[in-house]
């Protein structure tokens, strides 16, 4: 796996990654290929940072033929509310046009809307609450989703946690 990020004007930051595996995979059979890249810019202006970013994920079966075609769109803001508090928005959508046999689809989408908020209790220790909403479109299947859902419905997740850092 391959990242970098690079500051190009003050407040600006732009990222990048690339991975690719061959073999079995999280979503494929053994013998697939699968690869995955992103970029991705931010720009800082004084408490707020805004965010954009696009991610394309790519399964090929044995057979080389694509079985998954994902591509999803993000953007977002982080709020410095204060030195201890981070709050976050941030919203992707997701599209596979490519079923597990490659043949061309529609309607495998899904919408995902997250807010969290991270509180420091101290260099090493952070508390973090994060709601997720996540709507999956009439042919949804994991292979256009960030947080799992079935087809026509809605998953709301939240989430509630400490990190330590030893």
């Amino acid at each position: 796996v391959q990242t970098c990020a690079l500051p190009i004007y003050s407040g600006v930051t732009v990222s990048g990654s690339y991975s690719q595996n061959k073999g079995a995979t999280a979503n494929a059979t053994s013998n697939s290929e699968y690869t995955r890249w992103s970029t991705g810019i931010g720009y800082k202006v004084g408490a707020v940072n805004l965010k954009a970013n696009y991610m394309k994920m790519d399964v090929k079966n044995s057979s080389a033929v694509t079985i998954s075609n994902n591509k999803t769109y993000g953007v977002g803001a982080e709020y410095q509310a204060d030195a201890k508090n981070l709050v976050s928005v941030a919203y992707y959508d997701s599209k596979n046009d490519k079923n597990s046999s490659g043949a061309n689809i529609s309607g495998d989408t899904s919408k995902t809307w997250i807010i969290s908020d991270e509180y420091s209790l101290s260099k090493r220790t952070v508390l973090y609450a994060t709601y997720s909403n996540n709507k999956g479109g009439t042919n949804f299947s994991q292979a256009a989703d960030m947080l799992y859902t079935s087809a026509g419905k809605t998953n709301n997740v939240t989430q509630v946690g400490i990190v330590h850092k030893f």
